[in-house]
């Protein structure tokens, strides 16, 4: 069986079970799907979301395939998406290409939300799903990019909220605001505390890459504040979305894979350090910014490091 991807993050973890043979996420040294970004970020069952993808060393515009998973996961499966879906278990939709619409399918909260179809004669209730700390359900979308293993995008959808009383689910509809994609709005370097060009990086050098995203004081915060369901309270809590910025690049090494900014970090950015190769050449980047609801945004940078 291929290997898994998982590129919009649920919650602040990143989820895969591609495996590790000693090399770093970070460096991309094949064609590989780094995200997806959907617009709109939440949406109900029978809505169309728009969906772009964000293909690293891509050659022109590659011909994706694009489908959704048309089974949940069974509750023995260890993993963000059922094995099924890696196999003849989607649905189509869409045409060939990195970006496409579809619409989110009517079942969708059935399948992978709390809704709970009726059971089969003789047979218990279902279950239903258990949201995420962020109180969200996500639609498992599939890209299939010729050569390399099948990714899985998540898209959150919004579902009927259970388990609360009338009036807690009423204050939930009146209170709660959709998920909006974080804006990443650019990614700058510097050496030594100077900035630095992106096409003239001294080799061998230390540079500190920041990843800058709308803050507090813009129309669209990155970071929104949303309210989610306490089960053990019985009662609704506000929350700050924690935002999670993932590296890539095909020369030169990250310090960290990931960083990001917590619930509590009012912070408009992120930094990380990246040691630039020794010789001369280009340098291709990708920043993918994540919110803890899903949201995606992404840069990609054409680099290159230069002799001193």
């Amino acid at each position: 069986m291929k290997a898994l991807q998982t590129l919009l993050a649920v919650a602040v973890l990143a989820v895969g079970c591609r495996p590790d043979f000693g090399t770093r996420s970070s460096r991309i040294t094949e064609p590989r799907i780094l995200a997806v970004k959907a617009t709109p970020a939440e949406a109900r069952p029978g809505e169309v979301v728009a969906y772009r993808a964000l293909v690293a060393m891509a050659d022109g515009a590659p011909a994706l395939s694009w489908s959704t998973c048309a089974t949940s996961k069974p509750a023995t499966e260890n993993n963000v998406v059922g094995a099924s879906c890696l196999g003849k278990d989607v649905r189509a939709f869409g045409g060939r290409g990195p970006e496409t619409s579809g619409e989110v399918p009517a079942d969708a909260c059935t399948l992978f939300g709390p809704d709970t179809p009726a059971p089969r004669p003789g047979e218990p209730p279902f279950r239903p799903h258990d949201a995420d700390v962020t109180g969200g359900y996500y639609l498992p979308v599939r890209v299939d990019l010729p050569g390399s293993d099948p990714a899985v995008a998540l898209e959150r959808i919004r579902c009927n909220l259970v388990g609360a009383s009338p009036e807690v689910a009423r204050d939930f509809r009146e209170r709660y605001v959709p998920n909006l994609a974080p804006h990443l709005l650019e990614v700058t370097a510097q050496v030594d505390g100077a900035p630095v060009a992106l096409d003239a990086l001294p080799a061998g050098a230390t540079v500190t890459w920041r990843a800058r995203w709308s803050g507090p004081e813009d129309v669209e915060p990155s970071a929104e504040t949303y309210v989610v369901f306490d089960v053990v309270s019985q009662s609704l809590v506000e929350r700050r979305e924690s935002l999670r910025v993932s590296w890539y690049s095909t020369t030169g090494d990250f310090e960290a894979d990931r960083t990001g900014r917590g619930e509590d970090e009012t912070e408009s950015f992120s930094e990380n350090t990246w040691t630039a190769p020794t010789t001369p050449g280009p340098a291709q980047l990708w920043v993918v910014l994540r919110d803890a609801r899903g949201g995606v945004d992404f840069l990609a940078l054409n680099g290159a490091v230069v002799a001193r």
